[in-house]
């Protein structure tokens, strides 16, 4: 395969085959390609082209092709910053890559060596050590070299040899100052953003060595800058753990160059703590929470203070936090009398996890389906209520239990309950009973409904019960 540029160069002298010119001096105005660092295992290296030009000849126009080998083609030609105007023509030809340059204005420099530009050549597969290509430079007979006043210019053309030699590992360092630092990560970056005004050795760009200059080159240049240990530049390493580290111990990998196979293993940075939230006390409308970190690695912990919300937590009007009612009926809370003159008082004394039997709560798809076992603490005392000649008695049927989301509790059957009894006036009686909630909650909402002793009113009311 091969490709064609075309480039207008700002210095050279003509040899003119086809203009019957010759040489007036040893010092000729001529074209170089001088070889980069060619090495095994990457797909990329450089030839740079560079012109020399007597003193007192002058080179406004010249063309010429570069052959490229069948085996590469040609990944970038980057020109450097001379006066005058390059261009690049594509051809049909994919074997040559032809270059214009044109003065415009002014002639090119003359004297010195002067670097025009960078050709950068990429093969499908890495190198391999020995291996030669050939890159052959000629003139366009259609641009054949010219001065100011359209005069022939003599010059020649030197090609390279190009032999891949052993990978050199100290890469990174695109611009060639010896020094591998955050300027070098940032040419890289230019050069993957197509920058035009930068210098960019591509070899040492490819930090990985996987044949490809991206993002993966900046991290891995950046991550040996700031000398993590993992980070080895000039190799494309596989990582094996060998010991995690810890919070409290360095740990240890192993890295494999995919290409060499070279192997050495390294020691890795503890890390920081991995704290874990728990709550300890959750913060109220008017009371402050704990929140405790625990390391899941080395089991440091430490507390933190949770500011109050500042927000009631309603359930029914009632502030389930610091029992403060919202609204205009009354709703009774753990440890109130709900008294009806001449029938009845009513208080819930507490609200209980029965833990003894929650291992044996149903699943959501039985009968009692739920989460958690609860048991309703209560007393009542016999104001006056007498029903064909019989006490008061108050038990579960009397009841609707609903959870903090208001979805209905079950009657749970359980041997434990203190059992409700029949009570005559003047006597009171404590009893419980147990409800499967379907969710675990903090608070209950309990609504009991009695009818008074001769059946002229049904009395309601409303409690929400905080489970302790």
């Amino acid at each position: 395969m091969k490709k064609l540029l075309v480039v207008f160069i700002s210095a050279l002298i003509m040899v003119a085959a086809l203009f019957s010119i010759t040489v007036l001096s040893d010092d000729v105005s001529k074209i170089s390609l001088v070889p980069g660092n060619a090495v095994a295992g990457n797909c990329l290296f450089t030839v740079n082209v560079t012109a020399h030009i007597p003193d007192g000849v002058e080179l406004s126009h010249i063309g010429f092709f570069v052959n490229v080998p069948e085996e590469l083609k040609v990944d970038n030609f980057q020109t450097c910053c001379i006066e005058g105007v390059f261009s690049t023509p594509e051809l049909e030809d994919p074997s040559t890559f032809k270059i214009i340059w044109d003065a415009d204005s002014s002639s090119f420099p003359t004297n010195d060596d002067i670097l025009l530009g960078t050709f950068t050549f990429a093969s499908d597969t890495p190198f391999v050590i020995g291996a030669t290509y050939e890159i052959g430079i000629e003139v366009d007979p259609d641009n054949m070299p010219v001065n100011m006043a359209g005069e022939p210019v003599s010059f020649s053309f030197d090609s390279c040899t190009v032999v891949i030699s052993k990978r050199d590992t100290h890469v990174g360092d695109p611009n060639g100052d010896a020094k591998i630092n955050l300027t070098d990560a940032s040419i890289v970056m230019k050069h993957i953003a197509k920058w035009g005004a930068h210098t960019c050795n591509p070899v040492q760009a490819d930090v990985n060595n996987d044949c490809k200059i991206n993002l993966a080159d900046v991290s891995l240049l950046m991550k040996n800058i700031a000398k993590w240990t993992t980070a080895r530049i000039g190799h494309n390493d596989s990582v094996t753990v060998v010991k995690a580290p810890t919070c409290k111990e360095a740990g240890k990998s192993t890295l494999t160059c995919r290409n060499c196979g070279d192997s050495i293993t390294v020691d890795t940075n503890a890390v920081s703590c991995s704290y874990k939230k728990t709550t300890v006390t959750a913060p109220t409308c008017n009371k402050e929470g704990t929140d405790k970190y625990t390391c899941s690695m080395c089991g440091d912990s430490y507390t933190k203070t949770v500011k109050a919300t500042g927000k009631h937590n309603y359930l029914k009007g009632i502030c389930c936090d610091c029992g403060y009612n919202s609204g205009t009926s009354k709703v009774y809370t753990v440890g109130q009398k709900w008294t009806v003159a001449g029938q009845w008082e009513f208080t819930v004394d507490s609200v209980t996890v029965h833990r003894f039997c929650n291992n044996q709560a149903p699943s959501d798809d039985s009968y009692f389906g739920g989460e958690e076992v609860v048991f309703v603490n209560y007393t009542y005392k016999n104001l006056g209520y007498q029903k064909n000649g019989l006490g008061l008695y108050i038990c579960a049927t009397h009841f609707e239990t609903l959870d903090q989301n208001l979805d209905f509790a079950s009657n749970y059957p359980c041997t434990h309950e203190k059992i409700p009894k029949r009570i005559e006036v003047g006597k009171n009686h404590t009893a419980s009973e147990a409800f499967v909630l379907k969710e675990d909650s903090s608070h209950i909402v309990l609504n009991v409904s009695i009818y008074r002793s001769d059946k002229s009113v049904k009395e309601n009311a409303t409690f929400v019960l905080k489970i302790s």
